[in-house]
This record gives C-alpha cells, sequence and structure tokens, in this order.
C-alpha cells in the first residue's frame, strides 16, 4: 500500500505531517523500543559513608498515549519497563510511569521534536546476596525525528537524557541514591484521530 502508484504520487511525508490533527485534537499511540545505559551512584549516609558506583546497560519497552495540539504541542502519558544489568549476576529493573510535553516543528523530510518530561519509578536492584526496591522521581529531555509512512502512521528516532532521584524503599538503608541515564528509541506511532 505504502509503495502503490497513488500513494507515491499524492502522499508523502510532507504532506501526510501537513494534513495530520490540527483543530480536532487526535489520539497518538506510541510503541517504542529502547537502548538504555546508566550509571547508579549509592552513598550511605550512615556512619561508614561508603559509596557505591554501577553501570548498567540493557533495553526498555515504552507505550504511550497522548494527543497533539495546533500541530505542533504534543502532551502524553506513559509506561516505561526497563531490563539493565551491569553484568550476570548483578541486574536493574523496574518500571516508570511518566509524562511529557514534546514540541514539533515541521520540516519537508523530517519533522524534529524537543521534549521535556518528569516521572516516578520502582526499581529493583539485584546481586546474589542482595536484593531491595527503590522507588523516586525524575526528569527526561529528549531529541526526536519523526518521518510520516502513512496518513495514520509515522516512525520516531529519539535521544534521551534522564536523572532521577531514588531512595530505599525500606527505612533500614540509609541512603542517598541517584540514577543518570542516556539512551536512543526507535517507534512507531499511530495517529487515531
Amino acid at each position: 500500500l505504502l509503495f502503490s502508484s497513488s500513494s507515491f504520487a499524492y502522499g508523502n511525508h510532507a504532506s501526510w505531517s501537513q494534513n495530520r490533527g490540527g483543530m480536532n485534537l487526535p489520539y497518538l499511540f506510541t510503541t517504542q523500543s529502547e537502548v538504555i545505559s546508566s550509571q547508579l551512584s549509592i552513598i550511605s549516609t550512615d556512619q561508614d559513608a561508603e559509596q557505591f558506583n554501577q553501570s548498567f546497560s540493557g533495553l526498555g519497552f515504552k507505550t504511550e498515549l497522548g494527543t497533539e495540539v495546533f500541530k505542533f504541542a504534543r502532551f502524553s502519558t506513559y509506561h516505561l519497563y526497563r531490563d539493565t544489568a551491569a553484568n550476570e549476576d548483578e541486574s536493574l529493573r523496574g518500571s516508570e510511569i511518566g509524562g511529557e510535553i514534546k514540541l514539533s516543528f515541521y520540516g519537508p523530510v523530517l519533522n524534529i521534536q524537543f521534549g521535556l518530561g518528569i516521572n516516578g519509578s520502582r526499581l529493583l536492584y539485584q546481586n546474589p546476596t542482595d536484593s531491595r526496591y527503590y522507588y523516586g522521581t525524575g526528569y527526561v529531555g529528549s531529541v526526536g525525528f519523526e518521518r510520516f509512512l502513512a496518513s495514520k502512521a509515522s516512525v520516531l528516532f529519539t535521544i534521551k537524557g534522564q536523572n532521577e532521584t531514588l531512595r530505599p524503599e525500606e527505612s533500614a538503608y540509609k541512603e542517598e541514591v541517584s540514577l543518570s541515564s542516556v539512551g536512543g528509541a526507535f517507534g512507531l506511532i499511530l495517529w487515531l484521530d
């Protein structure tokens, strides 16, 4: 269908992008796969005051629902599940829920997006001798490149950076925890207006 003569002659990224949404406030459903690299830092606040740093890398799967106003501002909520590991014995996994605002700028070949968001997460850290949950909040910034494949479908490549402040779920642990992440993602957007 995408390569049929009528679609090729009358439809392309520029025209599909210009004719999207508008005043109808379309619904956007996005499914996205991410590659994530994170740096976990744990500082003990008891008398020992020890610091622990570890790098994790892995994959994430994100689903997102949003809308777009005036073909420019996008508002969305999302859920991200991340599965990262430092090695075969040490992992950091869990869910993240958040919201984002993205500004989308039209281009004849690609649209470019700049986004900011906030999130809350609950992550499980595991190693052979320990297992504990951390929860907290953070913020994320992103730059994305979008191309329409059809009038109701587009693909999106995103680069993001994220910082989170976490704390142990069990009050017995006296720790200050931070998580910094960078990543790249590829997603499919369905326009449901």
